[in-house]
């Protein structure tokens, strides 16, 4: 009887050391696709290792700092502490200083403290007055708009290009840099690993693009979220291709499942307008009272 075959796989030791037959370029390129499958696998835990090692020493950069702080205003506190014990060991003055002191004093104090309060009062007022922006006028005024029923409903992502890592902070401040309108930008996904998706409502659609346009920030045409290419993770590369188009949808589903509980936290109403546009049967139906 024939002996059965061992997969190169198998043949790999705990200590990385191959036992393959070096003459089967089959056991060769397994044994090579398993080699690279773990190294791609080491490479994203190192990357992470470097993202908490950074993270801790800005920590340690921080606590080292406030230690500082804490040490300083310690030090203010005993001294203030110091002169009240002396101020008040202090012999008492006469009747008459004591009531000729405040009558010293008052006027300067009155013209201080009112000064202060005449600043701060016009700080407020000008503060106070400040016009609102235009941006602000139109934001308000939306809701009172007659409904047009030809105009185009619904919601869609738009997706832009991301070379690095961005956290949702960051992407807020750069478009707001860029002129959009954050109060329409309903979520910010990250459905792959350099594509960035913003959900609108389709009636903001071309003022977005041409904001985007004006900054020269291309969007990414024909991208598909549930398309396997857009699966990143290494420890999922080994997936056949219906595998890993059943882990890009089950990924799309927390993307938008997540998208509705955070509209439901503080836009209720627009989480079944959304919901009814996300592609089924991925998602369900969300309701908030």
């Amino acid at each position: 009887m024939s002996q059965p075959s061992t997969s190169p796989i198998s043949l790999i030791s705990q200590d990385g050391v191959a036992n393959v037959n070096i003459t089967n370029p089959s056991d060769m390129q397994q044994a090579l696709q398993y080699l690279l499958h773990n190294f791609e696998t080491l490479q994203q835990r190192v990357s992470t290792h470097d993202d908490l090692f950074a993270e801790l020493t800005a920590l340690r950069s921080e606590n080292a700092t406030l230690k500082a702080k804490i040490a300083s205003l310690e030090a203010q506190i005993s001294a203030g502490a110091d002169v009240n014990s002396s101020s008040a060991l202090s012999p008492l003055v006469s009747d008459s200083e004591s009531i000729r002191a405040p009558q010293v004093a008052s006027p300067i104090n009155k013209a201080s403290y009112g000064a202060i309060a005449a600043k701060a009062a016009a700080t407020t007022a000008t503060t106070t007055r400040r016009p609102p922006s235009k941006k602000r006028k139109l934001a308000a005024s939306r809701p009172f708009q007659p409904v047009d029923p030809s105009a185009p409903r619904g919601f869609e992502y738009l997706y832009l290009h991301r070379n690095r890592k961005l956290s949702r902070a960051e992407i807020r401040r750069n478009l707001r840099l860029l002129g959009l309108d954050l109060s329409r930008v309903l979520d910010i996904c990250f459905p792959g690993p350099k594509a960035i998706g913003l959900l609108i409502h389709v009636l903001y659609k071309e003022e977005v693009i041409s904001l985007l346009s004006a900054a020269k920030v291309p969007l990414v045409d024909g991208f598909d979220p549930l398309d396997p290419v857009n699966l990143a993770d290494p420890e999922l590369q080994h997936l056949s291709l219906a595998d890993k188009a059943n882990e890009c949808a089950e990924l799309q589903f927390t993307r938008c499942s997540r998208a509705l509980s955070r509209l439901g936290a503080g836009r209720a109403h627009l989480v079944g307008p959304i919901d009814s546009v996300f592609p089924s049967p991925f998602l369900f139906c969300f309701s908030w009272s």
